[in-house]
């Protein structure tokens, strides 16, 4: 049996206010590719203090780990957001790269179930 799985890599396209400078650094690094300097950015910032700013960060670093290779540590990083936040209007997208994760770690299965929960909600 061949089962075929639709893989989205969604960029985050936020509502673009006005952010901290912190968050519009992490911003580039990430829209360069440059996660391990996104990674590096972790130290500098408050991520568990509340607000728009930290779960955007959050985001970014969550996805910066995973595409480093650094699969449970994204994932963690990423369902801080959704315990902070369960309806926050990115959480698909979230929900979304850890399912993506599992897929690059090598774990289609886990993969495939948590694209169809995505896809039943």
């Amino acid at each position: 049996m061949v089962i075929a799985v639709a893989v989205l890599f969604f960029d985050a396209s936020f509502g673009y206010a006005r952010v901290s400078p912190e968050l519009e650094t992490i911003r580039q690094f990430f829209l360069k590719g440059e996660y391990d300097h996104v990674i590096e950015r972790m130290e500098y910032i408050d991520l568990d203090r509340g607000g728009t700013d930290a779960l955007e960060s959050l985001y970014f670093i969550g996805v910066s780990l995973i595409k480093v290779g650094r699969f449970s540590e994204g994932r963690d990083m990423l369902s801080r957001i959704i315990q902070r936040k369960p309806k926050i209007k990115f959480r698909d997208q979230v929900e979304l790269r850890m399912a993506d994760s599992f897929l690059a770690e090598g774990a289609p299965d886990i993969a495939l179930k948590r694209y169809q929960e995505i896809m039943t909600k």
